[in-house]
């Protein structure tokens, strides 16, 4: 643990800790990763972009409560296989649902649901699901006049979203000052990537959702956790001399977006070629 000096001032202390936690970490995580992985080493604010609706499932409870927001790790486990549960109002430490991590159908997300007939106008704020939930929940703690000022902050992302399409959190760095030093790279919606390459929502639920909402097909993301069986598929990937080297299921994962940084130019023509 990296010990913050308690005798320097207030400001000085939110500094060094502020560069602890956003800086120093992530970037000793990188080079860890250099030394084991390779060109396959994955870049803690290394940005992609998917396609919202490829994403059919959430984890939950999600990654970021127990592991650096500002980092990417590795996870084994079944979390990425797992049979769908019954389903999630909002986030799991609201509702202690779920013991062990696993995945929830977004379809089956009370949350998601509930922003999706409210945006669609079918039923009032207010009458939603969530809200009800939310408003009696005493674990959320968030009465009507924080509902309220939550439904003005989707009802100002749903308007500046549809008027000018989904922008990238360093277009709008301008007005967020939540950011200061740190890349704005590190403020995307944040997903997770299971064995087999899915994709698996962990935070920015509302961009995730609205975006989804309007169909927009092009989103900026930001892998915070790879099942360790898919890092392997990224070592072997970025090891390939040719593509025959590769086997069937890689050679179809060649223009999967989180490959793109690994496969070599002449492998990635060649799968081009073979599609």
């Amino acid at each position: 643990m990296i010990a913050v000096n308690d005798g320097v001032g207030p400001a000085v202390k939110r500094t060094l800790e502020h560069f602890k936690i956003y800086l120093l970490l992530p970037l000793i995580h990188f080079f860890i990763y250099k030394v084991k992985y390779g060109r396959a080493a994955p870049k803690p604010g290394k940005i992609i972009w998917i396609n919202p609706s490829d994403v059919e499932y959430l984890v939950t409870p999600r990654f970021i409560f127990d592991h650096n927001y500002y980092s990417c790790f590795f996870a084994e486990g079944t979390w990425d296989i797992d049979r769908p549960k019954d389903g999630l109002v909002f986030e799991n430490k609201y509702e202690n649902k779920y013991g062990d991590r696993t995945r929830i159908k977004i379809k089956d997300w009370v949350f998601y649901n509930s922003m999706q007939e409210y945006l669609s106008g079918k039923i009032k704020w207010e009458n939603t699901s969530f809200y009800n939930w939310a408003n009696q929940n005493p674990l959320y703690d968030h009465n009507a006049m924080k509902l309220d000022h939550r439904k003005k902050k989707i009802d100002k992302l749903f308007d500046s979203m549809k008027r000018e399409g989904y922008k990238t959190q360093k277009e709008l760095q301008s007005s967020n000052k939540r950011l200061g030093v740190i890349s704005s790279a590190y403020e995307e919606v944040m997903v997770n990537i299971g064995r087999n390459g899915e994709f698996y929502l962990d935070d920015g639920k509302h961009r995730f959702v609205t975006a989804r909402y309007l169909q927009i097909t092009d989103i900026p993301v930001r892998v915070h956790i790879r099942h360790k069986q898919w890092q392997m598929k990224r070592v072997k990937m970025a090891k390939a001399n040719d593509i025959s080297d590769l086997n069937e299921e890689l050679i179809a994962l060649c223009d999967h977006p989180d490959m793109n940084d690994v496969v070599p130019k002449n492998i990635k023509q060649a799968c081009r070629e073979t599609h």
